[in-house]
């Protein structure tokens, strides 16, 4: 049988989220004064300039949606936000619960912007895909395709758990979810079968610096004063690595060995090379 959608608001963004705009708008005016009338290095200049987009990008490109938008539908919950329009099948989800963390999450391949956190993050030591504005209070999905972070208006929630339930036939784990790295006091928490454990960061920023140092080591430091242009492979494979990072994150996760042994490689060439 059909049912009507049904659309719930998130929780309100807490604090001055302001600040951020009015501080990025500052920075960048500030980057652009010295860049333009402070006589400096060319390199200076630039890493200014690119600091300036940055801040500008920040300040004006990015400010948020005062809200996001969970919507129930027959099918699927779907979630609407000023970054993609996120569909989770009801099939997929397997339990539900209401859990409060009060440690910060550390984004992994997310962002944290003006209250509002978008993406994959990093909570008890767990990969948790977020569209929130909080992290005191999350309903958590245990989804196969992991956990899923969401944060309905606190007077819309009871009836948002309800529903939800109801059209995916999740179990509710009233007792929250007992996780590995940190067991629930309460015996009767539910395990969530579909948690992931986070991978580590450090081989692809290892990897990231042992890449940097070998680019140093071979390259010519008497030339690299007289051309501007020696500069330019430098912070190309900079910029290549930021825009590969996700790409660079999932590889470690299906490929964990990977990247350890060409930190090994590395560190072995500047050695003994």
């Amino acid at each position: 049988m059909d049912r009507t959608n049904l659309t719930f608001f998130s929780h309100p963004v807490q604090g001055k989220h302001l600040l951020p705009i009015y501080f990025n708008i500052t920075l960048a005016l500030t980057f652009l004064s010295i860049a333009l009338f402070v006589e400096s290095s060319w390199m200076t200049t630039i890493l200014l300039l690119i600091g300036a987009g940055v801040s500008l990008y920040l300040g004006f490109i990015r400010p948020r949606r005062p809200y996001i938008r969970y919507e129930l539908s027959n099918r699927e919950l779907i979630i609407h936000s000023d970054r993609r329009e996120l569909q989770v099948p009801f099939d997929s989800i397997k339990g539900v619960t209401v859990q409060s963390f009060w440690q910060r999450p550390a984004a992994l391949i997310g962002e944290h912007y003006l209250g509002y956190a978008y993406g994959l993050f990093r909570l008890d030591g767990y990969e948790i895909t977020l569209y929130a504005t909080r992290f005191d209070r999350l309903v958590l999905l245990d989804t196969t395709e992991g956990l899923l972070g969401i944060t309905p208006l606190a007077a819309e929630e009871d009836r948002l758990l309800a529903e939800l339930i109801s059209r995916s036939g999740a179990v509710f784990a009233a007792d929250g979810f007992s996780f590995p790295t940190r067991p629930a006091t309460n015996s009767r928490a539910l395990l969530p079968q579909h948690a992931r454990r986070s991978g580590a960061l450090w081989p692809i920023l290892l990897f990231t610096i042992l890449l940097e140092q070998i680019s140093g080591k071979f390259t010519n430091f008497a030339s690299l004063q007289e051309s501007v242009w020696t500069w330019v492979p430098l912070l190309l494979g900079l910029l290549l690595v930021i825009l590969l990072y996700p790409s660079l994150f999932r590889l470690q996760q299906k490929q964990p060995w990977l990247f350890p042994a060409l930190c090994a490689v590395g560190l072995a060439m500047l050695l003994f090379g």
